[in-house]
């Protein structure tokens, strides 16, 4: 999958199709662009680029879990952080033009996983669609490390009200220590049955 860039905006889909996967992708550092990377806007929008959309600053992401199939049915989900370190080529020494001649290496950091439970709530026929469940409970299974949560300032705030209205994530990186996150899942969440696809919604938060 391409890059998300994700501005501050309304929500949209993370995966165009609903993952079908059996356990979560290997995250490790990696020099090209990580599968499925929401890069937040944190300087702005240049308008050359992006003339339509407001350049506000993002401190966080909010993620709604959807999935398909039956309303308690499960999922699981896993956020990580990613920071990015630029290193100049020998006749570069640029760190603020990120041009062609610097290496980019993204890192990850495990921030949060939890299981989804689907509601029986569903998109509209002319929007999302009907068959497009909301998540109304979300259960944390690992929450942040200490020593990221001690270093940046991250919090991550869940809601889960388990009666069939939405449930959603908030991760807020108020320091600005990440540059983007990447939200993976396994369908096989070992609690109830198994949902037949798994993603979210997402939204900047500014």
């Amino acid at each position: 999958m391409s890059v998300v860039q994700k501005y501050v905006g309304p929500l949209r889909k993370y995966l165009a199709a609903d993952s079908a996967a059996t356990e979560f992708v290997s995250r490790v550092p990696i020099i090209t662009v990580p599968t499925g990377y929401i890069r937040l806007d944190r300087l702005g929008v240049l308008p050359s680029l992006n003339t339509h959309v407001r350049p506000l600053q993002a401190k966080g992401l909010a993620l709604y879990p959807i999935g398909a199939d039956a309303a308690n049915e499960t999922y699981h989900l896993k956020i990580t952080g990613w920071t990015r370190i630029v290193t100049p080529d020998a006749d570069e020494d640029d760190l603020e033009t990120l041009n062609l001649k610097n290496t980019i290496e993204y890192r990850p950091f495990p921030i949060w996983t939890g299981v989804a439970t689907l509601g029986a709530g569903t998109g509209v026929a002319s929007g999302l669609g009907t068959s497009v469940l909301f998540a109304d409970t979300l259960v944390e299974v690992t929450a942040i490390p200490t020593a990221i949560d001690a270093l940046s300032g991250l919090t991550v705030n869940v809601h889960s009200p388990a009666d069939d209205t939405d449930a959603w994530v908030v991760i807020e990186d108020a320091s600005h220590i990440f540059d983007g996150f990447t939200v993976d899942f396994d369908i096989n969440a070992g609690a109830g049955g198994d949902a037949a696809g798994a993603n979210v919604l997402f939204q900047a938060m500014a």
